[in-house]
């Protein structure tokens, strides 16, 4: 990757990737209402969660991968409502609470943690990135040299894709 091309890389990281969620209309509102609207929305998906991984079996990569995107999607909104310190959650009879929470936390889990997840795989060499100027978009590769090898990269997106890779190359490690 050139030099200019990685400075569009940082300025999308800083300017679009780590600001969008400040765009949100949970954001703006009182931080201990906002935070409980961000617990209550992932409360409403405890049962769900569980339902769905009682039912799975350790090939079901893809039901535990969305858990896992949940869970770190409501870590990184609790960082960003929690920046400033820690503060109680202040509870509120409000549906629109939860609907705001409930859009914060989905952005979170299905769009900033997947992205950030690769910005952070390319720092630590495991992908490459093209970037294109002109369409004004960034694709991620998976490294093409061992050990990082296709399953790892896949499973980050396409876990059932994943699986096949996995159960034709033989490994183990995702069954």
């Amino acid at each position: 990757m050139s030099v200019g091309e990685e400075e569009i890389l940082r300025q999308f990281e800083a300017q679009v990737l780590d600001t969008f969620h400040t765009t949100l209309p949970l954001w703006p509102l009182k931080r201990g209402r906002a935070i409980y609207g961000l617990m209550a929305a992932f409360d409403t998906m405890i049962i769900p969660m569980e339902a769905i991984l009682s039912e799975t079996t350790s090939e079901d990569v893809g039901a535990m991968l969305q858990m896992k995107l949940w869970q770190e999607g409501f870590n990184q909104a609790l960082r960003w409502l929690t920046a400033d310190g820690l503060i109680m959650p202040e509870p509120v009879a409000d549906v629109e609470m939860l609907d705001k929470g409930g859009e914060f936390l989905l952005y979170a889990a299905t769009q900033y943690i997947p992205v950030a997840s690769m910005h952070v795989a390319y720092s630590r060499g495991f992908a490459s990135v093209e970037v294109d100027k002109q369409a004004r978009s960034i694709r991620f590769h998976r490294s093409p040299t061992p050990p990082y090898s296709a399953p790892w990269y896949i499973s980050l997106r396409w876990p059932a894709r994943a699986r096949r890779i996995a159960r034709k190359s033989g490994r183990k490690y995702l069954r």
